[in-house]
């Protein structure tokens, strides 16, 4: 007999699907696709003992180590100690063994080294190892490690960069689409904080672009328009933002969701402090 459309699809394997949801970067998922095995031994142990971690069960994590050898505990020991902020994480981590039959387990302990690195603000260390993790495997934990990475360390422009292409790999993502606009708006205002009016320009054209609806961003570039001269400019997109009905929005140097203050529509006047272009990123751009 010809099987029905609505027959039972075959069980899944657990292990695959707790590496699959690790990639995903949902700790829960893991736990959850692991339960169906009545004992967890190698990759599988360690799969759990990683996303535990990530759910700070570190009791339930310490009470297993020893079950775990080889790469898998290596991988383990990387994560737990850089999520404990041990003072061993770094070399434990350096010394680790690559996990070959798992790239899930073995990309989070790079991701968790690189956490180790940027706690002892070694930044270019640490971003050089995600940059590589998102290009050698770009999955959504890679790609939400670095992303994350990059706005807590206040390179904007370079987090925009990769919520771009993220965006382009997954467009059927629909929360990539607020975040990319949360970051061009805060892009918007250090471009104009630091008077780098074209790249200011360029974000906030980019954002009405992705969301016409956000016509208060009209008066973040008509600011950027009356830095560079273009004064018609600035006071045409001044006026479609008074049309639309958009209120000013809080000055570049405020945060989002205050209150506009009554100078807003003027642009900051000359002589802003500088920004130190001699360092390898410029912070909040």
């Amino acid at each position: 007999m010809a099987c029905s459309s609505s027959s039972k699809e075959a069980p899944a394997d657990p292990l695959a699907e707790a590496s699959l949801a690790l990639d995903a970067g949902s700790a829960r998922r893991v736990v959850t696709a692991l339960a169906p095995l009545k004992e967890r031994t190698g990759e599988a142990l360690a799969l759990e003992l990683v996303a535990l971690t990530e759910l700070s069960e570190w009791g339930r994590v310490e009470a297993q180590l020893g079950k775990l050898t080889g790469p898998e505990k290596d991988a383990v020991l990387c994560v737990f100690g850089a999520a404990r902020r041990d003072v061993t994480a770094d070399r434990v981590c350096r010394e680790r063994s690559v996990v070959p039959k798992n790239p899930a387990l073995d990309d989070a302990a790079v991701r968790a080294w690189a956490r180790v690195a940027e706690d002892e603000q070694r930044l270019a260390e640490g971003e050089l190892r995600l940059r590589e993790l998102v290009s050698k495997r770009p999955t959504i934990a890679n790609r939400k490690a670095f992303v994350a990475y990059l706005e807590r360390n206040g390179f904007v422009a370079e987090a925009v960069v990769e919520v771009e292409a993220w965006r382009t790999a997954e467009p059927q993502d629909p929360t990539l689409e607020g975040k990319l606009l949360g970051l061009l708006e805060r892009k918007v205002r250090g471009d104009l904080l630091e008077r780098r009016n074209e790249d200011a320009e360029k974000a906030a054209r980019r954002i009405l672009e992705l969301d016409p609806k956000r016509q208060q961003i009209r008066y973040f570039l008509a600011d950027a328009l009356e830095q560079k001269g273009d004064k018609v400019g600035a006071d045409k997109e001044r006026a479609a933002a008074q049309a639309a009905g958009a209120k000013p929005p809080p000055a570049p140097d405020s945060f989002p969701g205050l209150e506009a203050g009554p100078g807003h529509q003027k642009p900051a006047p000359p002589g802003l402090p500088g920004h130190d272009h001699d360092h390898d990123h410029d912070h909040d751009h």
